[in-house]
């Protein structure tokens, strides 16, 4: 039987694994119109995980009230009908409802998150997006996403500009066809961050 200090490295060590540890290395899939697309597989989700990154003229500031005004999101995320905020519990956490709209006959999914924005000392601001599928009960018809984890980064550059980073881990639930999982990892992620361009006048 292990001894209790060796229980307890063995528990220390489990919980500090990171779950990009156990993923592959990135793959770029899309490089377009200043707007990079890249892919890696995680152990445990059939999914991939994505990361796209995009350099705009704007401000760290303007990017976070753009992600604060949780109404408005529907208009530039893609495929997204609905965009709600359910609770404010201060001005760094707020719960926030996404419908996203999917080709018959795949069932539209939806997403309770749970945004978080953390400003580091250097000035880069972060936003954690964590799913919360029970947050509130299932709508019939509507698949609920089971798991999801997700972040932005701003970053400043020398130049000036903004080096936006938009990361997200999901698993979008019940049968989903390929093409479809190609359009939510790569093409979505794309569109999305041609939209915020578009929204900040770039």
């Amino acid at each position: 039987m292990l001894s209790k200090k060796v229980q307890l490295f063995l528990l220390l060590m489990l919980f500090s694994i990171d779950y990009q540890l156990i993923a592959q290395d990135w793959h770029l899939e899309k490089d377009k119109a200043g707007i990079q697309v890249f892919t890696r597989k995680v152990e445990g989700y059939a999914i991939k995980e994505y990361k796209a990154i995009v350099t705009l003229k704007t401000t760290i500031d303007d990017l976070v009230a753009l992600l604060k005004d949780h109404e408005n999101l529907k208009s530039w995320f893609v495929k997204c009908p609905e965009s709600t905020r359910l609770k404010k519990v201060s001005e760094d956490e707020y719960y926030v409802y996404f419908l996203n709209d999917a080709p018959w006959p795949v069932s539209d999914r939806d997403n309770i998150t749970k945004m978080t924005f953390e400003k580091l000392a250097n000035g880069t601001q972060l936003i954690h997006l964590k799913g919360e599928p029970d947050y509130l009960p299932k709508k019939s018809g509507i698949v609920r996403l089971p798991r999801m984890q997700a972040k932005w980064m701003f970053e400043r550059q020398a130049d000036g500009q903004i080096k936006v980073t938009q990361q997200v881990l999901a698993d979008l639930g019940g049968k989903v066809p390929g093409w479809l999982v190609n359009f939510a990892i790569v093409e979505a992620p794309f569109e999305t961050l041609s939209n915020l361009r578009r929204e900040v006048g770039n």
